[in-house]
């Protein structure tokens, strides 16, 4: 649950933070990634802490990857 909690925490941090960027890239009619379900980011999230099996596992997958160049 706490990890839950913090995930949820540091996308809404992010967002916040990000706010002004993507409002300068809507009005410059760039294209922006879609953004990933809080699922998946939590899912990603959890995998960085667990190294084997597990999170080479989850690091592999196609969500993972959709995650982590939204992060980007």
């Amino acid at each position: 649950m706490f990890s839950w909690w913090r995930c949820k925490k540091n996308i809404i941090a992010s967002d916040k933070q990000l706010k002004p960027c993507i409002d300068w890239a809507y009005i410059k009619n760039l294209p922006l990634p879609p953004k990933p379900s809080f699922v998946e980011f939590y899912f990603v999230y959890v995998s960085s802490f667990f190294k084997f099996p597990f999170g080479i596992i989850i690091q592999q997958l196609p969500f993972a990857k959709k995650v982590r160049y939204y992060e980007r």
